[in-house]
């Protein structure tokens, strides 16, 4: 059964930006007449899966990155849609109350000067529409409180793969990563294309 979160997930490239940042908002505040009118608005929306590449370093990352540490999350990238949008993907912990997390992210970025923010919050075992697989494919890691090795092997289940992965990512994985982190010739998020490249 989706959860008003996960709906409102599986609208990201289907509604318009600027009604999901409301919609979140109403989520978080617990206003569920505002909610409820707005899934409604939303429900015919058709999802689509835009252009996502790596985003260049830009001044609202420093925002995100104070925000999170205040946070309970383990990682955040960032990725941009269609050649304009940046789009930031936050992976909470497990216990996280994920609508309090991307609303405060939503707000760490308003306050940065970002208008239309688009932050995209999941846990560790969050079902990710297409949308964000492959945005999380393009993405560049921005912050993280792991190390690049821990942070991979929190990624996959199958022991063969782990193991292959991080012989890959070899001694450059042992190091913590600086914040905010940014590993560009590999990027973290995406484990399929890791493990191509390490096959």
């Amino acid at each position: 059964m989706p959860t008003p979160h996960t709906r409102l997930l599986a609208l990201a490239g289907a509604a318009p930006d600027s009604l999901l940042v409301v919609a979140r908002e109403a989520l978080a505040d617990g206003d569920t007449e505002r909610l409820t009118a707005l899934l409604a608005l939303l429900a015919d929306e058709e999802p689509r899966v835009p252009d996502f590449a790596p985003a260049a370093p830009a001044e609202t990352d420093a925002a995100v990155v104070e925000a999170l540490a205040h946070l309970p999350v383990t990682a955040c990238w960032v990725a941009l849609r269609d050649g304009r949008d940046p789009v930031h993907l936050v992976r909470a912990e497990t216990a996280a109350d994920l609508p309090a997390v991307t609303a405060a992210v939503q707000r760490a970025l308003e306050s940065a000067g970002q208008s239309v923010p688009r932050v995209e919050v999941f846990g560790p075992a969050t079902p990710l529409p297409d949308y964000h697989e492959a945005a999380l494919l393009a993405a560049t890691l921005l912050w993280s409180d792991s190390t690049a090795r821990d942070l991979a092997a929190d990624l996959l289940t199958e022991v063969d793969e782990r193991q292959r992965l991080l012989d890959y990512l070899g001694d450059e994985a042992v190091d913590p990563l600086p914040t905010p982190a940014r590993l560009d010739h590999y990027r973290a998020a995406p484990v399929s294309a890791l493990l191509s490249r390490a096959s």
